[in-house]
């Protein structure tokens, strides 16, 4: 490929790197991605190119597999999708790879992968057996109510794993039908291992650990509401919850340094979080940043009862120099509404986007809230409409600006929500607004 063709396949990857972002809901199809190469210079030999590339990619990941590599696997599946984002045998490459990463590290981050590319395996195909299967073995190994984790770990990686191994593998090696076939055969010697008695969690002890949070140059610091140890017969977990309180300047990205420490300050184990990542809503000065930690760990040579605090401490932080405008929104509140709750809503970004490929109209919104009450707010959920310039409602879409899940805002604390919104066979108008209805809050 001549370099002005590099210029243009630079061009085309950021091109669809942008439609991914905004267009979140829109599955691309290859006749979409094969006339926006075209609609960027390239030609049938540049476009025949890099199905090449991807099939080298995704060939490459499916070895991978085969020699169970997940690492190695899911970097080339990566690939793939970023030549066609959309592409279902990568997408179901990257779930299976991850949950076997999962199985193996017991890092929570992986689990939520896996889930994540194997729904979107199914968003691109409702009916892809394998995926429907392995979304399925995910939700039944992290039902913790049911299995204890040791049973988990010994039957389950042992047996169930090593079934979905045969029927991934397979599958990729002979497609779906022949590969589900082929995987049967092994079946009935496989159920043998698995005991499918349900017993109870077996917690060997939760036990909250002290907090400490090192002093940076942003002046960050940190609120905490959670910080415990779950201690597993074959694992150790780690869960943490609360807000981290932005001061100075607006920050684009950041990296947290966890560390299990004992008593002398010596440090046991240590990971990187990611608490905002470069595409988040950038937080503003005066934000409380919600940062959850929930990880386990296996196969770690670890006393838990060695465990006297956690450190954590700024690794990575990367500023925003991105203009701060925002208005404020008048409140509309649903007859049972909390009349104890007093807050402030405002408006950070509002930006349209026109879908030339699905005719759509993608609504980027970023809403501010801010405590103006005595008490911390748990809940908060309202109602979005969109109204045409006629006032014709366009959409309607219930929202949860503050969850069950997530660190209570408490006074005077400000927080930010960021979603994108579809308005189907909309081509968006000066004229069109939208209203919020705040209908309820704990």
């Amino acid at each position: 490929m001549n370099e002005p063709a590099r210029f243009t396949l630079h061009a085309y990857l950021d091109k669809i790197l942008d439609i991914q972002k905004i267009y979140q809901d829109y599955p691309l199809t290859e006749q979409d991605l094969k006339q926006l190469a075209f609609q960027m210079g390239m030609d049938e030999e540049d476009w025949q190119r890099i199905q090449r590339a991807l099939q080298a990619h995704l060939e490459r990941g499916q070895g991978y597999c085969r020699y169970f590599n997940w690492a190695d696997a899911i970097t080339e599946f990566k690939h793939v999708i970023t030549l066609n984002p959309n592409h279902i045998e990568a997408l179901y490459g990257l779930a299976l790879a991850y949950k076997n990463l999962w199985l193996e590290s017991r890092q929570i981050r992986h689990q939520e992968r896996a889930s994540f590319y194997a729904k979107k395996c199914l968003t691109m195909n409702p009916k892809h057996d394998a995926a429907l299967r392995l979304v399925s073995e995910l939700k039944l190994l992290s039902s913790t109510s049911q299995l204890t984790l040791k049973q988990k770990i010994a039957s389950v990686s042992t047996a169930t794993v090593l079934f979905a191994m045969v029927i991934g593998v397979a599958v990729i090696l002979f497609g779906a039908d022949r590969g589900v076939s082929l995987a049967k055969e092994n079946k009935e010697a496989i159920q043998q291992r698995i005991t499918t008695e349900p017993i109870e969690v077996q917690i060997v002890k939760t036990q909250n650990v002290p907090v400490f949070f090192v002093e940076n140059e942003e002046n960050i610091s940190l609120n905490v509401e959670q910080s415990a140890l779950r201690v597993f017969e074959d694992a150790l977990g780690y869960e943490f919850k609360g807000a981290l309180n932005i001061t100075q300047k607006p920050i684009s990205s950041l990296k947290i340094q966890l560390e299990l420490l004992n008593a002398k300050q010596e440090v046991l184990l240590s990971e990187l979080i990611d608490a905002l990542k470069l595409n988040d809503s950038p937080a503003q000065v005066g934000d409380a940043l919600p940062f959850k930690i929930q990880d386990f760990y296996r196969d770690v040579e670890i006393d838990p009862k060695k465990i006297a605090s956690v450190r954590l401490s700024v690794h990575e932080i990367s500023l925003s120099s991105a203009p701060l405008t925002k208005k404020s929104l008048e409140l509309d509140f649903s007859p049972s509404f909390n009349p104890q709750v007093e807050l402030l809503l405002a408006e950070r970004e509002s930006k349209l986007s026109h879908s030339e490929f699905s005719h759509d109209t993608f609504h980027r919104l970023v809403l501010e809230v801010k405590n103006q009450g005595k008490h911390a707010i748990k809940k908060l959920n309202a109602e979005i409409q969109w109204f045409d310039a006629h006032q014709a409602v366009i959409l309607t879409q219930k929202v949860q600006l503050i969850g069950a899940t997530d660190s209570p805002l408490q006074p005077s604390q400000v927080r930010a929500k960021s979603q994108v919104f579809r308005l189907k066979n909309y081509e968006a108008d000066a004229d069109m607004s939208y209203r919020i209805v705040l209908l309820s809050a704990e």
